[in-house]
């Protein structure tokens, strides 16, 4: 594999590493069914319309899901690098 890729995927489950725990720190934030939304399509890497058919949601509606969260935990990870 050649370095610019092994650095990307190194880079990447260290991005996936990182939100898998600032969501255990805002996870009570959201309710039950935003927080699984969120769990699949981030964190599962599940389809966006694979999710909102199983969680009966619109696509629309988990992208928001995915957006809120995604806007919190970015401001929980500003906060502890400060």
């Amino acid at each position: 594999m050649p370095e610019s890729q092994f650095d990307s995927l190194e880079e990447s489950e260290y991005r996936r590493f990182l939100i898998q725990q600032g969501f255990q720190l805002v996870q009570r934030e959201f309710n039950t069914v935003q927080c699984e939304a969120f769990r699949q399509h981030v964190l599962l890497a599940r389809p966006v319309e694979e999710v909102a058919q199983v969680l009966n949601l619109r696509p629309g509606t988990v992208y928001t899901i995915k957006s809120k969260i995604l806007n919190r935990l970015r401001d929980e990870l500003y906060k502890l690098l400060d």
